[in-house]
């Protein structure tokens, strides 16, 4: 066997590899050009957030997200952007293909060309959707036993009062 067909086989097997784990992943994947505009999302994007994700290809992050993002998080993340950082963990709102607001938690790392051109973005993405929900139950339920515990208290310090 000579060593191109060597390395042609290697190649096939990383290439396939690579193609497996993004079919099995929880997570999604995605580019963006130069431009920072998506143009590329793996087959699994559209089974994690129910919808076919080709609508967002040629858009930019920012023209998907929903309002409710945190005005702050999402300078910080555009100054990563425009500085081309590698960034993690940043979570935005968008909506799903019924409208239904859905967050997403995404990570990525800049590319750069041979010569050193920035040529855009590389990077994954995770639905905590549920996540999110769950944070929001447990919170609004802890405020609920915080006011009934207080609520318990005043009356109590009202009987003491009182006998």
């Amino acid at each position: 066997m000579t060593e191109q067909v060597s390395a042609q086989r290697k190649l096939a097997e990383s290439e396939a590899r690579f193609r497996d784990f993004a079919e099995v992943a929880s997570d999604w994947l995605w580019e963006m050009d130069a431009d920072l505009r998506f143009s590329y999302f793996s087959r699994r994007t559209g089974e994690v957030i129910g919808f076919d994700p080709t609508v967002y290809l040629g858009r930019r992050r920012a023209d998907v997200a929903g309002e409710d993002t945190d005005q702050e998080k999402w300078r910080r993340h555009l100054d990563d952007l425009e500085n081309r950082r590698p960034f993690r963990d940043f979570e935005y709102q968008f909506k799903d293909g019924k409208g239904n607001p859905r967050s997403a938690r995404i990570s990525g790392k800049p590319l750069f060309t041979e010569g050193g051109q920035f040529a855009g973005y590389r990077g994954t993405g995770t639905d905590v959707t549920e996540e999110r929900r769950a944070q929001r139950a447990r919170d609004a339920a802890l405020r609920s036993a915080e006011e009934a515990n207080r609520a318990k208290s005043e009356f109590l310090a009202a009987m003491s009062h009182e006998l």
